[in-house]
């Protein structure tokens, strides 16, 4: 049976009123995330240094991102270090970007310096982490993944027939994207109330929303993309 728009939107809002009363503003994990956008935010990305890597993104990253026994692998060694050389080389792109809204861009002006800053940073840290630093940087444009919700998204968007992108490559965040934005268009309705609500951006209510969405099929949000 198809859903219409006011079933979808219901749907919506019970999965983030979910999340948020399992991870309510008190939790230790919602205080470091929004102290780490505010304290980003003040941060010039030229100039940074590895002691705000460590001190923002490395506490961002372990308590509220959980990648802490990812990148204590020996693969990760010196992630801080490499990370700072990556923020202060694409500097330039990544301040361009910085206020953007995916919602009102056109994306595709920005397909290269998108493809390009996530490489970078999948190089350093891997491919989640590097979409939850994006979106550190630039919390309205630069949407969050893991595992669960980029495969889930990935197989929706796998049923065109002329879908042959790597998983997790530059080209796939940016078909994650613009799924994401389309979402986002189709229920700004919704997600602007439930932005009110809960005081976050429209990218981290609609990654609550995929939380829990997760173990369902994602075409119930994304139809025919």
């Amino acid at each position: 049976m198809k859903l219409i728009q006011t079933d979808i939107e219901n749907i919506i809002t019970e999965y983030v009123d979910k999340i948020e009363k399992k991870y309510p503003p008190s939790d230790n994990s919602q205080i470091v995330y929004k102290q780490s956008l505010k304290a980003m935010a003040g941060i010039d990305l030229g100039s940074h240094t590895n002691q705000d890597v460590q001190q923002i993104v490395e506490t961002y990253l372990y308590t509220w991102g959980n990648m802490g026994r990812l990148l204590g692998r020996e693969e990760f060694r010196g992630w801080q270090s490499r990370l700072t050389k990556e923020l202060q080389y694409n500097h330039k792109m990544l301040e361009g970007l910085r206020k953007k809204r995916l919602e009102t861009v056109n994306l595709s002006e920005f397909d290269a310096d998108i493809k390009k800053c996530y490489k970078s940073f999948r190089d350093v840290v891997g491919r989640i982490a590097s979409a939850k630093v994006l979106h550190l940087v630039s919390p309205d444009f630069f949407p969050i993944w893991d595992n669960a919700i980029a495969e889930g998204v990935r197989k929706e968007l796998a049923a065109r027939e002329d879908w042959t992108i790597e998983a997790f490559s530059p080209d796939d965040y940016y078909e994650f994207m613009k799924a994401i934005q389309q979402f986002t268009r189709k229920n700004s309705k919704v997600l602007s109330d439930l932005v009110l609500k809960y005081g976050k951006s429209k990218l981290r209510i609609i990654d609550e929303c995929l939380l829990c969405a997760v173990r369902r099929p994602f075409s119930l949000f994304f139809g025919t993309m």
